[in-house]
């Protein structure tokens, strides 16, 4: 039985269109070499056929598809190439009114919380073609989706893409698509949707990368999206202006989940503070640097931080970054059980954290922005940066940020990366209740962050796209 004898019926209907638009002929698609067979898929040795969306042939390729070793991976991909076939051939067979929102989520995330999601829950709203998915499909395993129930169940989607099940299940609704919009960076994804010429791809990110600005040649690379959604701020489009992006593909509205700040702060009560480092890129078999625990530790159980806290009733949550506990061992952290103020939270409780504390202390995390959006202080203190070794330690980038902000190339007024003045500045902040001073607030209103109603300005402009 051939491999794509039940892709060859989907595409049936389409047929007779197909030909009206081009004069191609599915058996000269079928009759490719060596892929008829899951045996002859299996003998391949190094060489594979595919299909070139863009030319009407088969290129003999030892490209791509040569790095997946297992039958199953290349089978995958085979059906990947397949599907993108049709969806070249039959992009004008229906109108395009359909909207995509995705997230390449992590197990701790809450859909409600964040990201591509509540943009979806509002569009449904408006009762506007919308659907929503998830690249890593393990989420819906892991959460509850009563939010969920309220919405028809086709507007969800569940479909692995990584395997190819999202080409295969939802092809109609490829057709009549309009605009994609991501939170995340998948590579996949990137370039199934930024190669379909039809789509409107736009990355709506979920961070202001002031500090790691690399990310543009990479990550945010106009390479990968039509539309990038940048704060507006002259400061911040002026950046991705450098790396090549043109003003005409800059969405200058304010990250959606702005909105939501004001829902956990209405009742908040109780005063914390927040700790949160970002991530590192670590290099092939090293750990994170033991400055970075033993500093982390020592801010955290600092006696006279602690016994302000405790006089002053103020909790001090941390947590790590989701592509760091996997270098961390928590058996360095148990210490912290002796203090009381000091919780460890789970990541699910990130976006609370943000919207309800008070203070901030981070590295050159983008979370600094959504503290200087809701006009809060930021203490930067970067825990590893007097490692020696640092360059051994992390790739590249990363020792050029903790070293470039270690000589004052970035001009926060707030920049203390000493340990003993990160402390001070904190106690500085709770006996004054956390007021931002007016040299910091000069700094902060500098990147003009007051914009409001962000997700009902982003659904209008994708609503106005032709």
């Amino acid at each position: 039985m051939l491999i794509f004898e039940k892709y060859i019926k989907i595409i049936t209907k389409f047929e007779s269109k197909i030909h009206q638009k081009k004069n191609l002929h599915l058996a000269s698609f079928i009759e490719a070499p060596n892929f008829y067979t899951k045996r002859e898929i299996a003998v391949l040795n190094n060489e594979w056929y595919y299909r070139n969306i863009y030319n009407n042939y088969f290129c003999f390729c030892k490209g791509p598809l040569c790095l997946y070793k297992s039958t199953k991976q290349k089978y995958q991909r085979c059906k990947y190439y397949f599907y993108l076939y049709i969806v070249f051939n039959c992009r004008n067979l229906y109108k395009k009114t359909d909207y995509l929102l995705a997230d390449n989520l992590y197990s701790y995330v809450k859909l409600s919380e964040d990201y591509s999601y509540f943009v979806f829950l509002e569009m449904i709203k408006q009762n506007l073609p919308a659907h929503y998915m998830t690249i890593n499909n393990d989420l819906y395993n892991n959460y509850s989706i009563n939010n969920m129930e309220m919405i028809n169940s086709t507007k969800i989607i569940k479909s692995n893409f990584i395997n190819g099940d999202f080409l295969e299940n939802y092809l109609e609704l490829i057709l009549k698509l309009k605009v994609v919009l991501t939170a995340f960076e998948y590579l996949s994804f990137d370039n199934l949707f930024f190669n379909i010429e039809y789509i409107t791809y736009i990355y709506l990110g979920h961070g202001i990368h002031y500090f790691k600005r690399y990310l543009f040649n990479d990550y945010h690379s106009c390479e990968k999206y039509n539309k990038i959604l940048i704060a507006p701020s002259n400061i911040l489009v002026s950046i991705a202006k450098n790396y090549g992006w043109y003003d005409e593909n800059i969405v200058k509205i304010g990250f959606p989940r702005w909105d939501r700040f004001s829902e956990y702060q209405t009742n908040n009560k109780n005063i914390s503070i927040f700790l949160m480092f970002t991530w590192r890129k670590m290099r092939y078999g090293k750990n994170i640097s033991q400055y970075y625990l033993n500093n982390t530790i020592n801010l955290l159980s600092n006696r006279k931080l602690n016994n302000l806290l405790t006089k002053r009733n103020i909790t001090l949550f941390y947590t790590f970054h989701h592509e760091l506990k996997k270098y961390i061992n928590l058996k360095y952290f148990e210490i912290l059980k002796n203090y009381k103020n000091i919780k460890r939270i789970n990541q699910s409780q990130i976006f609370e954290n943000i919207a309800k504390s008070s203070l901030l202390i981070s590295d050159f995390s983008s979370i600094s922005f959504d503290f200087i959006y809701q006009k809060k202080p930021v203490v930067l203190f970067v825990p590893d940066s007097d490692d020696p070794n640092i360059k051994d330690i992390y790739i590249e980038e990363y020792y050029d940020i903790i070293n470039g902000l270690k000589n004052d190339s970035i001009d926060f007024e707030n920049k203390f990366f000493t340990l003993k003045k990160a402390i001070n500045k904190i106690i500085y902040y709770i006996k004054n209740n956390f007021t931002v001073d007016l040299k910091l607030k000069k700094f902060y209103n500098s990147f003009h962050l007051d914009c409001k109603n962000n997700t009902k300005s982003l659904i209008e402009y994708i609503k106005a796209l032709d």
